[in-house]
């Protein structure tokens, strides 16, 4: 089960590394794809950034950081074998 768990979270992480490198590449181009790229910690600001340019707000983006999160929890309640 700490392999599920470990899974879900990279799987969870690469969808919104991907999330934020779409939506950074569409509002400012390669100098937007750039900053996704390299500065992860724009990540935690991608939402509101994103609720604030486009007016909608990012559900998907936070269902998939729960889903990532639960993945973690689910690693750590597995037994180590």
């Amino acid at each position: 089960m700490k392999k599920v768990g470990y899974g879900v979270f990279l799987l969870a992480g690469l969808w919104m590394w991907i999330a934020e490198i779409i939506a950074f590449t569409r509002w400012w181009d390669l100098a937007g794809t750039l900053i996704a790229i390299f500065v992860p910690p724009v990540a935690v600001a991608l939402p509101f950034v994103y609720w604030v340019k486009e007016g909608v707000f990012p559900l998907m983006y936070f269902i998939v950081w729960g889903l990532g999160i639960g993945g973690v929890f689910l690693a750590s309640q597995s037994p180590d074998f």
